[in-house]
């Protein structure tokens, strides 16, 4: 068998070099797949949830601890609005709305107020409730000590509501406390928890 030329061993060489190095990159490839394309997909799935959380403006009023305007995530429900405003108060009549609604940008949720029963008083033209909420000053019935109890009321205040009482006859609601004067919205806002009719 005649010998080979140097020229015809080298080309021989780099074909055998060849074949082995492509052999080898496939044997790589088959037991240690690339993960870029692992890692792209899980950061798009990381970043979905994130696109759909956006915010929400909603004005909460009426029977809450604190009525405003608050900021609040798509998907979140009445519920959830009444917690950011504090809660509802005691007269809140939450059995005539759905709570578990979802609220939209702009809206406004109002808490109404349990309606109260009241009866005529023989011999008063005005009205009274058939019962007093525990720990509350009837503004009706209460003398001028009775109202000097609520913080924010003082004897001259006290003596004007009972002035505007014998003058009016009864309130119908306790907001008709602010047709005394010196009673404005600021501080019917700080005794209006305290009182009742």
């Amino acid at each position: 068998m005649p010998e080979l030329s140097k020229e015809q061993q080298l080309i021989i060489l780099g074909l055998v070099s060849l074949i082995i190095t492509g052999l080898s990159v496939m044997a790589f490839r088959h037991f240690f797949p690339a993960e870029s394309s692992e890692i792209i997909i899980e950061e798009s799935k990381l970043s979905s949830p994130i696109m759909d959380v956006a915010e929400i403006i909603v004005h909460v009023s009426g029977a809450v601890n604190g009525e405003g305007v608050y900021k609040l995530k798509t998907g979140d429900r009445v519920i959830d609005a009444i917690e950011m405003a504090g809660g509802a108060t005691w007269l809140a009549d939450l059995s005539s709305i759905n709570l578990a609604e979802k609220v939209k940008d702009g809206q406004k949720v109002n808490i109404p107020v349990k309606v109260q029963s009241v009866e005529r008083v023989s011999g008063n033209s005005g009205l009274r409730s058939l019962g007093t909420a525990p720990g509350k000053i009837n503004i009706n019935s209460a003398s001028a000590s009775e109202l000097c109890k609520i913080n924010g009321i003082g004897p001259g205040t006290a003596a004007k509501i009972i002035e505007y009482r014998s003058s009016n006859g009864s309130f119908s609601k306790i907001e008709d406390i602010m047709k005394v004067k010196t009673i404005g919205q600021g501080k019917f806002g700080k005794i209006r928890e305290k009182i009742t009719i």
